[in-house]
């Protein structure tokens, strides 16, 4: 079970791969023809092999320090001045890339769909719909980019099925006819629009990606005087509580013979109870 702000692994799949595709279908596969031409699979190629290299420094990233995000994550390895300056580069990095690519598709959806329409107008509807989307969640989201992810993938079967037929290997010739520096820029377009949303997706802290069944979290808190603290339980979940460091107090009672103090939340498992 997930809980607020808790997602699965298969919703953090569903929805790297639904922001890898929507850059890529959106813009990037037009910068890929246009920066290698008929060599654009060796782009592909080369740039998949770079990606995997980073994809494995991002999960080292993502295993260190599991209940910190990225950017906590930079200044406890690199030390708070550099990596300030780090994720600073970093931030204008991404920030720059998703300009480019927001204007990309905006220019894209302009000229093939609505000519009609200022790019402005369009850019401003895309900003409505981003701030809308934000707003609902990463857990929502998550939800969304898997459903999305199982209706594309069925596209997906079709289209290879009924295309099949119609490819032409001729047209994947003349073979590196400008030599690799096309193929090479285009393999650096595939990278950035598939690493992208790896790396912003590092925002979550790893203990925030939960199975089905099972979530953790890490906690650091300074103890409370016992007239401050509140008996909780739960119906869906059972915590399992471990001190890693320090000591801590824990009174346990027979939910039968005390009197609710605050009614069952549905949403967040927990129902608090009035001491004794």
């Amino acid at each position: 079970m997930t809980s607020e702000n808790k997602i699965d692994a298969l919703q953090l799949c569903s929805l790297i791969i639904m922001i890898s595709l929507s850059g890529f279908l959106g813009s990037g596969f037009y910068c890929l023809i246009k920066a290698a031409l008929n060599n654009g699979y060796l782009s592909i190629v080369i740039g998949g092999a770079i990606a995997i290299i980073i994809a494995c420094l991002l999960l080292y990233i993502a295993n260190y320090e599991i209940e910190l995000p990225i950017n906590e994550k930079i200044n406890k390895l690199f030390g708070k001045g550099i990596g300030v300056i780090l994720n600073v580069i970093l931030t204008i990095l991404v920030f720059a890339i998703g300009v480019f690519f927001t204007y990309n598709l905006n220019n894209f959806i302009s000229s093939q769909f609505l000519s009609e329409t200022p790019i402005a107008f369009i850019a401003i509807v895309f900003a409505l719909l981003l701030l809308y989307v934000i707003n609902k969640g990463i857990e929502t989201l998550s939800r969304v980019a898997l459903l999305i992810l199982v209706l594309n993938l069925i596209l997906y079967v079709i289209a290879i099925f009924g295309l099949t037929p119609t490819i032409e290997l001729d047209n994947f010739l003349p073979f590196m006819k400008d030599g690799l520096s096309k193929p090479l820029i285009g393999s650096l377009y595939f990278v950035a629009i598939n690493i992208m949303p790896v790396f912003l997706l590092l925002i979550i802290p790893k203990k925030n990606i939960v199975d089905e069944n099972f979530f953790f979290m890490i906690q650091l808190y300074k103890t409370k005087p016992i007239n401050e603290c509140e008996l909780e339980s739960h119906r869906k979940n059972i915590d399992i509580q471990i001190m890693l460091e320090g000591v801590e107090v824990m009174d346990i009672a027979d939910i039968s013979r005390l009197c609710i103090k605050k009614e069952y939340d549905e949403d967040k498992d927990i129902m608090f109870w009035k001491a004794p």
